[in-house]
């Protein structure tokens, strides 16, 4: 059977959250579908001992954000805000997982339907979700920036969430910026210029900074866009959050097979009880 991998960079905030995440893979998501659901988290331990009484059945990898990052790189890479480097790690997996293809995952993310392998790769491509490129306009700006390239005057590009990767080109993009910038792939993309706090629209981001690159190679057909990975979901910009969303996002006939309830839009606990509820997890 063919097999997917995941990664779930996890913050110490969100280790609650991440529960529900797992939970939900468990009931979800077939585990022969997966071959390794990795996981970065500051104490290994801490997590082992959460998994271990979710009981599991695929394989999970912890480690740590310094477990990854080489030492040449990780001096810079500790002293950036976890934003960019939970970008990085989705990126910079890439060396590690065994797969053709892998799924980002995050930490406010829910599998809310049965899900396989063969749902996410449909006749060899990875399903997607499209977004106009007038949408954070200054990401994609940052990326063609950092590229180094023109723009290529599509419209529609990958979405800013719950996105799989195609793990050679993740691993061609990180060669491609290393000899157009004769430093680390991390150094590139952690350079003063590009990650100053204070100069707003030059940030990169993961998904913006693949897409290109997978446009700029033309190889956009590797993807099917009509398979959709991410269904609705609650933003940051979403204006009523109730009952009726939950049971709207959580159900199994929309679209997708994952949903994002962003956790600076609604509580923890809030979601636990509509996931218990709507999803039984």
């Amino acid at each position: 059977m063919n097999k997917i991998s995941a990664i779930v960079p996890v913050a110490p905030w969100d280790l609650y959250r991440s529960q529900l995440l797992f939970k939900s893979l468990k009931k979800f998501l077939d585990p022969g579908s997966l071959e390794t659901l990795y996981i970065t988290f500051p104490d290994k331990q801490k997590m082992k001992d959460v998994l271990s009484l979710l009981e599991l059945d695929f394989p999970v990898e912890v480690m740590t954000e310094e477990d990854l990052i080489p030492d040449s790189d990780y001096s810079l890479f500790k002293k950036r805000k976890g934003w960019l480097r939970q970008q990085i790690v989705k990126m910079y997996i890439s060396s590690r997982v065994k797969t053709e293809f892998y799924i980002c995952l995050d930490a406010d993310v829910l599998c809310f339907r049965q899900t396989t392998y063969a749902d996410l790769i449909k006749n060899d491509k990875p399903g997607m979700n499209l977004e106009p490129k007038t949408w954070h306009k200054y990401w994609w700006d940052a990326s063609l920036k950092v590229l180094k390239i023109p723009d290529p005057g599509t419209s529609y590009g990958m979405s800013s969430s719950t996105n799989i990767f195609i793990t050679a080109e993740v691993l061609s993009l990180m060669e491609y910026l290393e000899k157009k910038y004769r430093k680390s792939f991390i150094r590139t993309l952690l350079n003063w210029f590009w990650t100053n706090t204070y100069k707003f629209g030059r940030e990169w981001t993961e998904y913006k900074l693949y897409w290109l690159y997978i446009e700029l190679r033309q190889k956009s057909v590797l993807y099917d866009p009509g398979n959709k990975i991410l269904g609705h979901s609650i933003w940051k910009s979403t204006k009523v959050v109730d009952e009726a969303l939950f049971r709207e996002i959580f159900n199994p006939l929309q679209e997708g097979y994952f949903t994002v309830c962003q956790s600076s839009r609604v509580k923890d606990d809030v979601i636990a009880h509509f996931s218990s509820q709507e999803l039984g997890i």
